[in-house]
């Protein structure tokens, strides 16, 4: 035991922390090359938008809701059913800006509900990447 903590104490303490050190900055380099090169693998998650509302008018529904959290947003997608049906589709325009995300409005039929869902879209590298779709919330026009 005594030997071995005058190795680390000693020259050979020495050495091996040295070793220690510069592999410890060449990792924390070639990190920050892959980085800065674009190389590095990020998680491309696209968080969807949250609290929407559909506050129902006469044949229309205006949807709200708070943008999502994630950067570079391109555009965002509403989707409607009846509520007698399985699935959704999306609505006319299948685009909404991402700026223009209070005050959308749908023409619907008189009397029928109907349930809303929107996710957000952003362009990577050409590649569209779509976040699920927020709770769903309904809308009975009069």
């Amino acid at each position: 035991m005594m030997l071995a903590m005058r190795c680390a104490s000693g020259r050979m303490g020495k050495i091996l922390l040295i070793a220690l050190l510069i592999a410890c900055t060449m990792v924390a380099g070639a990190s920050k090359q892959a980085g800065a090169s674009g190389n590095a693998q990020v998680p491309s998650i696209v968080y969807p938008p949250t609290n929407l509302v559909a506050m129902p008018g006469q044949s229309q529904a205006t949807l709200t809701w708070m943008p999502t959290t994630t950067s570079k947003i391109d555009h965002y997608v509403v989707y409607r059913r009846y509520t007698t049906e399985t699935g959704f589709s999306a609505t006319v325009p299948t685009k909404v800006s991402a700026n223009a995300y209070r005050g959308y409005t749908v023409n619907l039929p008189v009397g029928e509900t109907y349930e809303f869902k929107v996710s957000a879209v952003r362009i990577t590298n050409g590649k569209a990447e779509e976040s699920s779709k927020s709770k769903p919330t309904y809308a009975v026009p009069y």
